[in-house]
């Protein structure tokens, strides 16, 4: 049986942890860099662990020492810094798993590093919320030791899904999605700072609740992007009428500005004239649009 060490016991950490140890994950362990101070934090990851029943371990090297595979969950700003930690520790029973939310070529030097001295290593990809999903959150992983850590720790519940290809797939993946997740958060944080300047909040959430409900989010995506081949000037006008509405109320409408840029953008590829005013017929035929106009 393999035992776990979570490097970094954040918010991720506490309910990954918690959930493992709830299915019967046993000898679990974590180490946080702020165990090793004296400021508030230390008490709150002292609190999570004794709440989740997850032991803590006083360094890095004790860590590793009593762990057979390590989860990776520092910020992604100190992902490098924490896998140089472990590397000089580790060895061939290793399993070094990076769950971190970094760069997939930071991840391919990081495998690399690992892999010289004979020490597996996978590319985890979170995709999606842990404090809603907890030790279930769906990973992607990738690199040599995926199908070893997916076989340890799908007894405990954990959803690992593992594709074929090299460390830096997973992440590559995950950035990808990360430019509609992150930019949607943006943009309901902006509309919304807006409805409640203007005192709109409820009837802007009713009206954009309804919208979604209508049909299935790949059906009205596909159907935004494909009629904005032909609609994206007429759209881009509109956005800039609520961009001069927003400014008037003292919003900065920094992703709406973004969204002018992109439709007028797209409104220059001149698809309009050039389809009749039809759309294309589907995300291939978009796909096929924007390789040939050299879109970027």
């Amino acid at each position: 049986m393999s035992t776990l060490g979570l490097l970094g016991f954040g918010e991720a950490g506490y309910y990954i942890g918690k959930g493992l140890v709830q299915e019967g994950c046993a000898g679990l362990a974590a180490y946080d860099a702020a165990l090793g101070t004296d400021g508030p934090y230390r008490q709150t990851v002292l609190d999570r662990a004794r709440d989740a029943g997850v032991a803590t371990r006083s360094s890095v090297a004790e860590l590793v020492a009593s762990s057979d595979i390590i989860l990776c969950l520092v910020p992604s700003q100190h992902n490098e810094a924490a896998a140089m930690s472990v590397l000089p520790h580790a060895g061939s029973k290793t399993l070094y798993v990076d769950a971190t939310s970094s760069s997939p070529l930071l991840k391919e030097r990081l495998a690399k590093a690992f892999k010289d001295k004979g020490v597996r290593y996978v590319d985890a990809a979170i995709m999606s919320a842990v404090p809603a999903d907890g030790h279930r959150v769906p990973m992607n992983c990738s690199g040599d030791g995926a199908v070893a850590f997916a076989d340890a720790m799908r007894p405990y519940g954990m959803r690992i899904t593992i594709l074929d290809g090299d460390p830096g797939l997973a992440s590559r993946i995950k950035l990808a999605r990360s430019v509609f997740m992150k930019g949607f958060e943006a943009l309901c944080i902006e509309a919304f700072l807006f409805a409640k300047t203007v005192g709109l909040e409820k009837e802007i959430m009713e009206s954009v609740s309804a919208s979604f409900g209508k049909e299935p989010v790949e059906t009205m995506m596909t159907r935004m992007m494909c009629t904005g081949a032909i609609h994206a000037g007429r759209r881009a006008h509109e956005a800039e009428e609520a961009r001069d509405l927003m400014e008037a109320v003292g919003i900065v409408p920094t992703v709406t500005n973004g969204a002018i840029d992109r439709l007028k953008r797209m409104e220059a590829l001149g698809l309009k004239e050039e389809l009749g005013g039809l759309p294309p017929k589907d995300m291939p035929a978009l796909y096929g649009l924007w390789e040939k106009k050299k879109f970027v």
